[in-house]
């Protein structure tokens, strides 16, 4: 009889033990899955960007490109990495106090009425290719908001104030999936380092 109840004791002994392993294991697992990493993401310098607005510091430069990866940590789907539009847009609202006016061919309007700035922060052409694997390049070869506006407007231009893009995140890169149910947007400032002969806001960089 006590041996009987020995082995009772310890038969209940390791079902505790099973079913509190067995606990751990499923909320390890509730865990894992509530904090691992989902969707669409970019890859700049070795720095992933999950989600809109996590701002990134740029290189100016007259000849070298800046070489970006899109990724998603689910499949694509139906879809490929080469379905993503990738856009350089503006980043400033019109009621920001970040807006100004600008003049070119001697008709002013608003920086922020400008929508798409694509075109000049291409490699080449017009649009930006995604490649199979997932990059893309931009070219940041102006060093200037005239020279960035100049380029645009394909004339000079005179502009209301000092908008300096050391400072400021004046642009973003906009990138949207296939589906076009997710889209990144990622701020960017020149970093002042990488420039020579330009005069550099004194301002702190903000997001």
């Amino acid at each position: 009889m006590s041996k009987t109840k020995t082995e009772n004791k310890l038969i209940r002994i390791l079902t505790y033990i099973l079913v509190l392993l067995l606990c751990v294991g499923l909320l390890g697992g509730i865990v894992y899955l509530l904090r691992r990493s989902v969707g669409m993401y970019a890859d700049y310098n070795g720095s992933v960007i999950t989600s809109s607005n996590d701002g990134i510091t740029v290189d100016y430069s007259e000849t070298e490109t800046a070489v970006f990866t899109i990724g998603n940590y689910n499949d694509w789907g139906v879809y490929s990495v080469t379905d993503c539009t990738v856009k350089v847009i503006n980043n400033v609202s019109s009621k920001s106090s970040y807006d100004f006016e600008y003049t070119a061919n001697g008709s002013t309007s608003n920086y922020s009425g400008i929508t798409d700035f694509t075109s000049v922060f291409t490699t080449s052409g017009s649009t930006v290719a995604v490649s199979e694997d997932g990059t893309f390049e931009l070219a940041f070869k102006y060093s200037s908001m005239s020279d960035i506006l100049k380029a645009y407007a394909g004339t000079a231009v005179s502009i209301d104030g000092s908008p300096d893009i050391y400072s400021y995140p004046y642009f973003a890169i906009q990138i949207t999936s296939p589906d076009e149910e997710s889209v990144i947007k990622i701020p960017f400032v020149y970093n002042t380092t990488a420039v020579t002969n330009v005069t550099i806001s004194p301002n702190a960089i903000i997001f």
